[in-house]
């Protein structure tokens, strides 16, 4: 009797963890389910269904199709949600827990994130804002930088290292594009700019002269609720969050976008994506220092550049669907 029970209980929680379902073989996870449809692609005589079942879809690498994922014979293969009315949702967002108390007077706490890095929060499912000032700390434009009049500002007494100094951002907007210029030195009020990447976004149409509207990303910025900042100077990042008065973020859902992109196909054909969401997805970009001068590439300078960062396909003569989905 007590070997049955085993064997019932062991084939409910088979059945409870398996939310991907092709052909009547059941799977956890997208990866491995793409995996089996490669073995059963090769001469298909009708559309190939993988069925997703509500819930959320983590995925820690980006979903790489190829030529081996295209549908033959002129058939399909669709992944798609069973339920048009609770989307399944894959996520490209790691959840951070065990948060503690770092400022009391404040109300700032405190999570390791190991290698984690991205430019974007989300608490409860709702964008938190990275940590950033209410004013523009008077700030002009030098020959090599920025400079403030303003005898009494507060930066000219932060304690900045290497990393810290250049994770601080000047964001100005100019016409359509938003600027955002990272800091490479802090001297007092003086705020230096990588002198190859000032030149350059100081002549032609991504100039960025403008008057700065705000400075964005440091630990000292952190002063409003909802507020955040990542530490990377260390040898493990460190997230720290200024939560709603009250609110223990042990308590949240903290979401931390651990990829940049979700989908990428290459050379596929005839594969097909109904009634899923796409969301929690960052870019990068901006905060690599070594890409700011790249001339074949738009600089930080001009970040407002309109891209899908969710999925991504390179092709010749394939063709891919997306049916009643979502990108958030």
């Amino acid at each position: 009797m007590k070997e049955i029970f085993l064997i019932l209980l062991l084939l409910l929680s088979i059945k409870s963890t398996a939310q991907i379902s092709v052909n009547g073989q059941n799977f956890s996870n997208l990866i491995d389910a793409r995996n089996y449809v490669r073995t059963i692609n090769d001469s298909m005589s009708s559309d190939i269904i993988v069925n997703i079942s509500s819930g959320t879809y983590t995925l820690t690498e980006t979903l790489e199709f190829t030529a081996e994922d295209s549908g033959t014979n002129g058939f399909n293969i669709i992944y798609q949600g069973t339920d048009p009315n609770n989307k399944p949702i894959i996520s490209g967002g790691q959840q951070i827990t065990g948060w503690t108390l770092h400022d009391v007077s404040k109300n700032i706490w405190k999570a390791n994130i190991g290698s984690l890095y991205s430019r974007q929060l989300y608490v409860n499912e709702e964008k938190a804002q990275r940590s950033r000032s209410s004013n523009d700390f008077k700030l002009f434009e030098s020959t090599s930088g920025y400079f403030s009049f303003c005898n009494n500002n507060d930066f000219q007494n932060w304690s900045l290292n290497q990393i810290t100094q250049r994770d601080l951002e000047v964001v100005s907007d100019n016409e359509w594009k938003s600027n955002r210029v990272p800091i490479q030195t802090k001297c007092g009020l003086q705020l230096t700019v990588n002198i190859p990447f000032w030149e350059k976004n100081h002549i032609g149409q991504f100039r960025c002269n403008n008057r700065p509207i705000w400075l964005e990303n440091s630990f000292y910025l952190i002063d409003e609720p909802n507020e955040w900042y990542i530490d990377r100077s260390g040898s493990t990042n460190i997230l720290y969050l200024k939560p709603l008065d009250g609110q223990n973020p042990n308590n949240l859902n903290v979401t931390l976008p651990s990829l940049e992109m979700l989908i990428y196909g290459n050379t596929v054909n005839n594969l097909s994506f109904i009634d899923l969401v796409f969301k929690n997805t960052s870019w990068l970009g901006p905060s690599n220092y070594n890409t700011f001068l790249d001339s074949n590439k738009w600089s930080l300078c001009c970040t407002s550049r309109l891209v899908l960062r969710y999925t991504k396909f390179n092709y010749d003569k394939w063709k891919y669907y997306f049916f009643s989905f979502k990108f958030c």
